[in-house]
């Protein structure tokens, strides 16, 4: 009987989980800010003492792997936009939105339905226009309905 029919790793060791595709490009740093990181690390322990081989659990962890955090609070104050700040932007309507810039997988993993502002990933478009921008300036975020002018109206810093 041919090999390929035949059950021979029975017993064996556990296979391990399949590694998550990362949502960075290969050299991109594995971002988080230092609160995302805390909230993450604290969902894995909630996960795991539900369920040990908890697969969200095991993403999470994964997402963790290699991060660098970047704690908002001892970003330079400078009056930049930077990783982990709240910005309120206004828009050309006069509508104006609240917006944290986090790390990819911060965006993607601990997203919150009830939060009074969107958690931006910073390699999105509009984390891109906004990241070094101040107060008063008006930048032009790229989005699929097209060009948006957004004025910056106020940043602020996590635990600053």
């Amino acid at each position: 009987m041919s090999k390929a029919f035949t059950k021979e790793d029975e017993g064996g060791a556990p296979e391990a989980p399949p590694r998550a595709p990362s949502p960075l490009p290969p050299g991109v740093p594995n971002y988080w800010t230092a609160a995302g990181a805390r909230a993450a690390m604290a969902e894995i322990a909630r996960l795991e003492a539900q369920a040990p081989a908890d697969p969200t659990a095991q993403a999470l962890a994964l997402a963790l792997d290699g991060a660098m955090i970047v704690d908002p609070a001892e970003q330079p104050r400078d009056g930049r936009v930077v990783l982990g700040a709240i910005v309120t932007i206004g828009d050309e309507d006069g509508r104006e939105r609240r917006v944290q810039i986090v790390g990819v997988h911060e965006a993607t993993l601990l997203r919150d339905a009830e939060a009074a502002m969107a958690r931006v990933s910073v390699l999105s478009p509009l984390a891109r226009a906004l990241l070094g921008a101040r107060v008063g300036d008006v930048v032009v975020a790229r989005a699929p309905r097209g060009d948006e002018e957004l004025e910056i109206i106020a940043i602020a810093l996590p635990g600053a």
